[in-house]
């Protein structure tokens, strides 16, 4: 077989309707096993972790405000 002959050979397979549809369709379901894979659901833990968290921020007194003018008090 000459390089030619190999080529013709190669094109008629890739050109063959069968062989695009079962390409595609092998690239489609490759795509939707990894979002199946990729895919994280929330968890109900993980919101009232987040719960808890706003809530001991909410509870907690506000910072006390500055000196006047802004500047740390002077110590002695």
């Amino acid at each position: 077989m000459n390089f030619k002959a190999i080529f013709d050979m190669v094109l008629m397979v890739v050109q063959n309707k069968y062989v695009i549809i079962t390409f595609v369709g092998i690239a489609v379901y490759i795509s939707f096993i990894n979002y199946i894979i990729r895919y994280k659901k929330r968890s109900l833990i993980k919101k009232a972790k987040v719960k808890k968290a706003i809530a001991a921020v909410q509870e907690t007194p506000p910072a006390a405000p500055p000196a006047e003018g802004g500047e740390a008090p002077a110590e002695g």
